[in-house]
């Protein structure tokens, strides 16, 4: 029995398919649940359909072939603003005479992107790591999530090292383990580019 409703709902579509919402929208498992013409009407299509254009059938084969995913071209606003917000949770153990046991830092940048076009993003995270880095300190200090303040650079002062972080898959990987900065184009609207 079932064989022959999907042959007469077919049929049906085959013959009319622009009233073909209204049952599915008047009938719910059988039961009437909504019969006002009025409402009905908002459903049934008048106008023929139109297919895309050249141009949104390129954009959607860029978006299937990986050029840039996450961002649609053709973004425009009045006022190009981009907001960074830095969340960072902090843990600390001290024993009671006030010695730290130990001391973790964990965190994540989270951004509010609003920029017209296809905008480039560059940013550095600590200007220390680099110029420690270049300076041909340990390779430790160059690393990545934010240590204890046990480590210490080639001036003598203490270095930030962070370590096992996780980017956005807007962020270009290869400049930052060679330049240690951040550079991306940014997804439109709200996004964790970093953790």
């Amino acid at each position: 029995m079932a064989i022959v409703h999907d042959r007469k709902e077919n049929t049906y579509k085959s013959f009319n398919p622009s009233s073909f919402p209204s049952p599915s929208e008047i009938l719910d498992f059988g039961y009437p649940q909504n019969s006002d013409t009025g409402v009905l009407k908002t459903f049934i299509l008048q106008q023929g359909v139109k297919s895309q254009s050249k141009e949104e059938q390129s954009q959607i084969t860029s978006q299937v072939t990986g050029q840039i995913g996450w961002r649609r071209e053709g973004i425009k606003y009045r006022r190009n603003e981009l907001f960074l917000d830095v969340l960072e949770y902090v843990n600390l153990l001290m024993s009671p005479q006030g010695q730290t046991l130990s001391a973790h830092v964990a965190g994540k940048v989270v951004m509010k992107s609003y920029l017209s076009g296809m905008p480039e993003c560059k940013f550095g995270i600590n200007d220390k790591i680099v110029m420690e880095a270049k300076g041909g300190s340990s390779a430790k200090s160059s690393g990545l999530t934010v240590a204890g303040g046990d480590d210490v650079g080639r001036s003598g002062k203490p270095v930030v090292v962070i370590d096992d972080c996780q980017f956005h898959q807007c962020v270009k990987l290869s400049k930052f383990e060679t330049e240690h900065s951040i550079s991306f184009i940014p997804p439109d609207g709200e996004f964790e580019l970093m953790r």
